[in-house]
């Protein structure tokens, strides 16, 4: 699988350390309950199609890079550049 990192190109997926799908978290003021976090956390409800997640590119920028990637035929969206 090729990854399009925004800053050195395609490059082979060995290059990269996955960090997961993008969450959103709610509050970190202590108002939000466990169910709200484990939501959050564990992507309850979460459908296909393409999501945005989180590669770091151990093997080249060394920066963390937000891509969108289709979970069905795990085509990513191409890198704004």
């Amino acid at each position: 699988m090729l990854i399009p990192c925004p800053n050195c190109g395609p490059r082979a997926e060995e290059e990269f350390a996955f960090g997961g799908p993008v969450r959103e978290l709610p509050p970190l003021d202590g108002t939000a309950d466990a169910k709200a976090w484990h939501r959050a956390l564990h992507g309850a409800g979460r459908a296909g199609g393409a999501l945005p997640e989180v590669w770091y590119h151990h093997a080249g920028c060394e920066c963390w890079v937000t891509l969108r990637r289709d979970l069905a035929s795990h085509a990513f969206e191409k890198a704004p550049t």
